[in-house]
C-alpha cells in the first residue's frame, strides 16, 4: 500500500501511457477503441476503450465495510463499474459525484457500480470522504493489500472498468469522466441489454447500497 500511496501519487499522471500498461496487463495487443462494436463513445468517455475480446477479471481479493474479505465472483450475473480510486486523487473526487448519481440510477440486481478505495487508511478517511462530497449510494469497499490492482497493473487513478455479467471485462479508461452523462448511461445500457437473459428486461432503477 505505501507504494500506491507514495509511489504512484509520483506516477499515476498519464492516461495514454496508462491505457498501454493496463492494456498489456489484460493481454490486449487488439482492444477496440469504440468503432461498430458498440455505442458512440464521445463526450467524457471520449478515452473509453472497448475490450476485444473480453478478458477475465482476477479473483483477488478485497475489503467490504465490514472488513470481510469479497472477490469479483460474488458480483457475477450483474454488469459492474469497477473504479479504482483513492481520497488523495483529485480526479477522483472530481468523478465520485457521477459514479454517486450512476448508482442511484441503474443501481440494482442487474448493474452496480463497485467503487474500490487504495487508500492505506481504512475505511475512515473513506467515511469522511463520502460525507464531504455527499456520497449516498455507493458501498464502500477497500483493497488495503491491493491485490487486484496489482493483478490488473493499474497505472492510474482513477482507472475504472466495465464487467459484464459473465466476469469479463469488457472496457476500461484511464481518467475521469461523467459517468452519469448521456453517453455513459447509453454504454450501460448497451451491456445490460447485449447480456440480459432472455425474457427478462435489463436494467434497474431500484438503487442497491
Amino acid at each position: 500500500m505505501e507504494m500506491i500511496d507514495r509511489e504512484r501519487r509520483r506516477l499515476l499522471t498519464g492516461t495514454a501511457g496508462g491505457l498501454i500498461l493496463l492494456g498489456t496487463a489484460l493481454g490486449l495487443p487488439g482492444a477496440a477503441a469504440g468503432g461498430n462494436a458498440g455505442p458512440p463513445l464521445g463526450g467524457s468517455l471520449s478515452d473509453f476503450t472497448l475490450i476485444d475480446p473480453p478478458r477475465p477479471v482476477p479473483q483477488a481479493s478485497f475489503l467490504d465495510a465490514n472488513q470481510q474479505p469479497v472477490t469479483m465472483e460474488q458480483f457475477k450475473g450483474r454488469v459492474v463499474l469497477l473504479n479504482f480510486w483513492a481520497t488523495w486523487c483529485g480526479p477522483c473526487r472530481e468523478e465520485m459525484p457521477s459514479i454517486d448519481r450512476l448508482q442511484a440510477q441503474l443501481g440494482g440486481a442487474d448493474f452496480t457500480v463497485l467503487a474500490l478505495s487504495l487508500d492505506e487508511g481504512g475505511i475512515t478517511p473513506v467515511r469522511h470522504f463520502y460525507q464531504q462530497l455527499g456520497i449516498q449510494h455507493l458501498d464502500i469497499y477497500l483493497d488495503q493489500p491491493n491485490a487486484l490492482p496489482m493483478a490488473l497493473k493499474v497505472p492510474a487513478l482513477p482507472t475504472t472498468l466495465v464487467i459484464d455479467r459473465a466476469g469479463q471485462i469488457v472496457g476500461t479508461m484511464v481518467g475521469p469522466a461523467v459517468w452519469d452523462s448521456p453517453e455513459s448511461l447509453a454504454l450501460m445500457h448497451y451491456f445490460l441489454e447485449k447480456d440480459a437473459p432472455a425474457g427478462q428486461p435489463a436494467g434497474s432503477t431500484t438503487s442497491a447500497t
